[in-house]
């Protein structure tokens, strides 16, 4: 796991409890994207409704942000957005991109660019944080933690 003291203020962390319980998950979003950018394909992703509208119910979209991405979305212009893939039940865990994931919705589009990572690879990307309850996570900004 990495050390906290690692991670610029700059950077992004993605922290994720999974609905069974089990510890918190924090993912040190900006350096897997680069890492991911440099060594995987990018891969055209089915941008699902029902996904859209658990991001909007559960993953705090927040309407300036989401405005802008729409805006590039238009211009025909989106960065890969990045799914964690998990191997023991074979699902995808989006931590960098909800923003662009629900606006492509919104401007019609079907598909998305993403880079999918496998687990041994994300998992040198976790942060050594102390587990936080889903209100904690939601109740801080994203960018301004």
């Amino acid at each position: 796991m990495l050390d906290p003291l690692t991670i610029p203020a700059t950077d992004q962390v993605f922290s994720w409890n999974a609905p069974e319980g089990g510890p918190t998950l924090h993912f040190a979003a900006t350096r897997l994207y680069y890492a991911a950018a440099s060594l995987l394909p990018v891969r055209s992703v089915l941008v699902e409704a029902t996904f859209v509208r658990y991001c909007v119910r559960e993953r705090g979209v927040e309407p300036s942000r989401l405005a802008t991405c729409r805006e590039y979305i238009r211009a025909n212009w989106c960065e890969p957005v990045l799914f964690c893939h998990f191997e023991n039940d074979n699902s995808h865990l989006l931590i960098d991109g909800t923003h662009r994931y629900v606006a492509s919705f919104i401007e019609g589009r079907t598909y998305i660019p993403a880079y999918t990572v496998p687990e041994p690879m994300w998992r040198e990307f976790l942060i050594d944080l102390p587990s936080q309850s889903r209100d904690e996570i939601l109740g801080v900004p994203s960018g301004l933690s």
